[in-house]
C-alpha cells in the first residue's frame, strides 16, 4: 500500500514537472516606434530625443535604429532575446540587412547591440558597439534611469552613412 502510494506520488510529480516545463521566455513587444521603453526608464523628452535623432539618421543612411527596454527578459539569454525581437521586427532595409537593435534589460543587468548583416562587417559600427556595452552599464548605475540612455547615441547615430563615431 505505501508502495504504490509512493508510485503514484512519484508519477504525479514527474507529469507535474514535465507539464510544466521550463521558465516562458519573454514575450516580444510590438514595434510602435524607434524607441520602445516598456522599463520605463527614459522621461518623455529623452525618448522623443532619442527618436527624432534615430530618425535624423534613418533619413541620412537608410539604416534603421530601435531601442528596446524591458524590465526583464527571465531565463531566456540576452543575446537569444535580441535576435528574436530583431527578427520579429524586421529591422534594416529588406537586401541590405542594416538595422541595429539595442536591447536593456535592467532588472536583469543585461544589455545587448544586435546588428544586422549589412552593418556587421563595418568596423566603426562594431567598436562603437563594443564602446556602448562597456560605457552603458556604468552609466546606468552612475546617473539613474532616465539620463542613463547612452547620450552618445543620437548623435553617433547621424554618423557618416552607417558608422558611428565617437563623439567623446
Amino acid at each position: 500500500m505505501i508502495r504504490r502510494s509512493l508510485a503514484a506520488a512519484t508519477v504525479f510529480l514527474c507529469l507535474a514537472f514535465a507539464w510544466t516545463g521550463p521558465a516562458p521566455a519573454a514575450d516580444v513587444p510590438l514595434l510602435t516606434g524607434r524607441v520602445v521603453d516598456n522599463a520605463e526608464l527614459l522621461q518623455s523628452a529623452t525618448r522623443e530625443r532619442i527618436a527624432a535623432a534615430l530618425k535624423a539618421h534613418e533619413q541620412a543612411t537608410g539604416n534603421q535604429i530601435a531601442v528596446l527596454t524591458v524590465p526583464t527578459i527571465g531565463e531566456e539569454s540576452i543575446e537569444q532575446y535580441a535576435t528574436e525581437v530583431f527578427e520579429a521586427w524586421k529591422l534594416g532595409q529588406k537586401g541590405r540587412d542594416n538595422g541595429v537593435l539595442l536591447v536593456i534589460a535592467p532588472k536583469d543587468r543585461k544589455l545587448r547591440i544586435e546588428v544586422g548583416y549589412g552593418l556587421e562587417a563595418r568596423s566603426p559600427t562594431s567598436r562603437r558597439a563594443a564602446s556602448v556595452r562597456r560605457s552603458f552599464p556604468q552609466r546606468l548605475r552612475r546617473s539613474g534611469r532616465s539620463s542613463a540612455a547612452p547620450p552618445e547615441l543620437p548623435r553617433s547615430s547621424a554618423g557618416d552613412r552607417g558608422s558611428f563615431r565617437d563623439t567623446r
